[in-house]
């Protein structure tokens, strides 16, 4: 979010300056005035849109860091980090709990769940595990 707010006030300002230069001229001209600016009006206006194009969209996207979903469950610890794993990977909640435990993989499933981290989706008698709202907007 930080990120966004310089550029966002570069282009906001690159689009008001363009305004006022095109106001500016307009007046001289309305006078009979024709200054040198009148000239490069032609030039000025697509070398603008070419630079607000540049840093308001393209500079964001190349600057943008990929995330590693995984990293996120670094935050956790271990049985927590192996359901947090599974929902980002979509796997079945029997898989998860053939490794940590059937009640224990069920409490921490539960309690993911109702912090919104884990979603739970039924296939068949099992269910499947998909990262949670709070979780998605991590990722």
């Amino acid at each position: 979010m930080c990120m966004k707010a310089p550029w966002t006030v570069l282009a906001v300002l690159s689009l008001v300056a363009i305004s006022l230069f095109s106001i500016y001229v307009a007046g001289f001209t309305s006078q009979g005035i024709m200054c040198s600016y009148v000239t490069m009006m032609p030039y000025f206006l697509p070398i603008s849109f070419a630079l607000g194009l540049l840093f308001g969209y393209a500079v964001p996207q190349i600057t943008r860091k990929e995330k590693d979903p995984k990293l996120v469950a670094n935050l956790f610890e271990n049985d927590e980090k192996e359901v947090i794993l599974a929902a980002i990977e979509n796997r079945m909640q029997s898989e998860v709990s053939a490794k940590i435990g059937k009640v224990k993989a069920f409490r921490i499933i539960r309690k993911l769940e109702m912090k919104g981290l884990v979603g739970r989706k039924q296939e068949g008698g099992t269910y499947r595990l998909t990262p949670g709202g709070r979780l998605k907007g991590v990722l």
